[in-house]
């Protein structure tokens, strides 16, 4: 795949990330354009591009001026003993860090822990504790252990178990863990909706997607037809559930938010969750799940993907669902034109999108099961 990814972008763009250690492309809300770079030592960091230079600089995670919470929870923490590192960091929005106490120090309660670090407090603890007051006995989300508002600071309890996409990677599928995702589907919409938390209503849906397709043809040298021709199908797709009531919704439901741990399924990163139409988290995730069998992860998504399709119809969804499953396959499309993939991958989500609109193709049995 050496570089191959990148053959569809703008020539300043391809030519920039040709080699083969860039992962992807994003364009900070300052407009400038960063590529994520693989590491010798296995990790990756952010370079900003000068396209004109045709030069790269690295960007220090502590100097991201966007978030002065970094280096305070990184300080904080050395001074307290942790032993600290960076797991995630997207420039200019948001951050996450792992503590852990060194041996022989490490006390089973305390052994570590996981800081995010917000550019912006968006209702951050009433999305947390809307659930997070409320376990189940086999489903569970992390812990708080605090909060600081100023710089926004949300310290968590790190939980065990591995991603359901770190399954999928060690070659570990079963319908069993659909139907934990299903569960989790009704757990979520057993609760009340976080009050006083701006929702996720079709039109702010319909603007993200137009807002991507704008990148997407900002980035792609010939973005062709088929993208705005899907956008149009979806937008009215999903105007004709303008009267549907909503219902609590994660709103990033996918594969790597899920983790297993033998009988405890826990449902983490809920920085998101609001009230939203009541088919978007089942057909987000299932539209990851269909991402992942074309990434080669699931051998049969579809089995994997049937008991969401189940439950969903159980709840009279089976309208809905291919709506917003489509929705997502072409916010899927559009973002992973920036990223490191398979050359054919983009025109495969496209053309899923479209079938899932129609219940038809790769679609069709599984969609119509139950109507």
């Amino acid at each position: 795949m050496s570089g191959s990814w990148a053959r569809h972008l703008i020539p300043a763009l391809r030519d920039r990330v040709s080699e083969p250690h860039w992962l992807r492309v994003e364009r900070t809300r300052r407009g400038q354009w960063l590529g994520l770079r693989s590491e010798v030592s296995g990790g990756s960091s952010w370079h900003q591009f000068d396209l004109e230079a045709q030069t790269s600089t690295p960007v220090s995670p502590l100097e991201d001026r966007d978030l002065p919470g970094l280096p305070i929870a990184v300080s904080s923490c050395l001074a307290q003993g942790w032993e600290v590192s960076l797991l995630a960091h997207k420039v200019g929005r948001r951050a996450l860090i792992q503590c852990r106490r060194p041996l022989p120090h490490r006390h089973p309660e305390t052994e570590a822990k996981l800081v995010k670090v917000y550019r912006r407090d968006r209702h951050v603890m009433r999305r947390w504790q809307s659930l997070n007051a409320a376990p189940q006995e086999h489903l569970r989300t992390p812990g708080i252990l605090e909060w600081q508002a100023l710089p926004p600071l949300l310290h968590l309890e790190l939980c065990p178990g591995s991603s359901l996409h770190e399954l999928w990677q060690q070659g570990l599928e079963s319908g069993e863990q659909g139907q934990r995702v299903a569960e989790i589907l009704g757990w979520l919409q057993s609760h009340s909706p976080p009050v006083e938390v701006p929702p996720h209503t079709i039109d702010d849906e319909l603007r993200g997607l137009q807002q991507r397709l704008q990148d997407y043809q900002e980035i792609v040298a010939d973005p062709g037809p088929q993208p705005a021709r899907v956008l149009a199908m979806v937008r009215e797709a999903l105007q004709r559930e303008a009267n549907q009531a909503s219902a609590f919704s994660h709103r990033d439901f996918h594969d790597k938010q899920v983790l297993i741990a033998g009988s405890t399924t826990t449902l983490i990163d809920l920085d998101l969750v609001t009230s939203a139409p009541p088919a978007l988290d089942a057909g987000n995730v299932l539209a990851h799940m269909r991402l992942r069998g074309l990434q080669g992860l699931l051998q049969d998504w579809q089995a994997v993907a049937a008991p969401v399709v189940e439950w969903s119809h159980q709840q009279g969804l089976h309208q809905s669902l291919p709506r917003w499953t489509a929705a997502t396959l072409l916010r899927l499309a559009l973002i992973y034109c920036r990223r490191r993939s398979p050359a054919d991958l983009l025109a495969q989500l496209f053309q899923s999108a479209a079938d899932a609109l129609h219940s038809s193709a790769e679609w069709q049995l599984l969609l119509k099961k139950g109507d």
